[in-house]
């Protein structure tokens, strides 16, 4: 979990620069929806923005569901050291897999190659490690804490070179050395961070109408009409392609 109400406060100004949804909006360039004016977070005295979106809540949510990862983490932890295990009728699997013109030595890789929710270097061998959210998140706390300490913050333009400083590892507070680096932080957090504003299960949010805007809010201001929950039926597709049509023809 999220350990005070401190780390909440730099887990969101960090979430601001990294995802600066209310100067998005304001940018003269932007795609604007087509229903802009019943958009809840267009009205006067409203925004989009990760206080809004109640997005360090979600994320408290998405940390404390991790308990799942364990599991899955220590499976894949046993796969990792035998990639064969599962197949005890090899009993030369070199010679099989050289003659499939493959690599003699079986690797199982998740974590390599992204397909893990959390990976670290473990600074006693150096080999990446998956991880369960919440465990990597409470090594990252107070770190966390200590860095932002180390800073000056004369303005909020402040908070994004703080974010560049730990995405290179830069702050004395967090050394390079441990088994979480401050680059490993920043990256997991803004990944994390775009899963809150876009998985469209934020618990924050009425299960009505206007609700369903908030859960969707960042995906309708990026004109992406695909989302989980939505489904067109044949009549539509065929509207749709007959407008397609006859407006390719009125411009043939």
């Amino acid at each position: 979990m999220i350990s005070d109400a401190e780390v909440s406060d730099i887990l969101a100004k960090l979430a601001g620069q990294l995802f600066p949804l209310e100067r998005w909006l304001k940018d003269g360039q932007k795609y604007i929806p087509p229903n802009a004016n019943a958009l809840p977070w267009r009205r006067a005295n409203a925004a989009l923005s990760i206080s809004s979106l109640r997005t360090i809540e979600r994320l408290q949510r998405l940390i404390d569901g991790s308990g799942g990862d364990e599991h899955l983490r220590a499976r894949w932890n046993k796969i990792m050291a035998a990639p064969l295990w599962m197949e005890p009728s090899l009993t030369r699997p070199a010679d099989w897999r050289t003659q499939r013109k493959l690599d003699d030595l079986a690797v199982f890789a998740p974590v390599d190659s992204d397909n893990f929710v959390i990976a670290t270097d473990d600074p006693k061998t150096k080999v990446k490690r998956p991880r369960a959210r919440a465990e990597f998140y409470a090594v990252c706390w107070p770190l966390l804490k200590a860095a932002q300490a180390e800073c000056l913050f004369p303005d909020d333009a402040s908070w994004f070179d703080f974010a560049k400083n730990l995405y290179a590892d830069a702050l004395s507070a967090w050394p390079p050395t441990g088994a979480v680096k401050s680059s490993d932080f920043i990256r997991r957090f803004a990944k994390d961070v775009a899963i809150c504003l876009l998985d469209m299960e934020n618990p924050f949010f009425a299960a009505d109408d206007e609700g369903d805007l908030w859960q969707r809010a960042v995906l309708i201001e990026a004109g992406e009409h695909r989302h989980r929950h939505n489904a067109y039926t044949t009549e539509q597709v065929k509207t749709a392609v007959n407008q397609f049509d006859a407006k390719l023809t009125s411009l043939l």
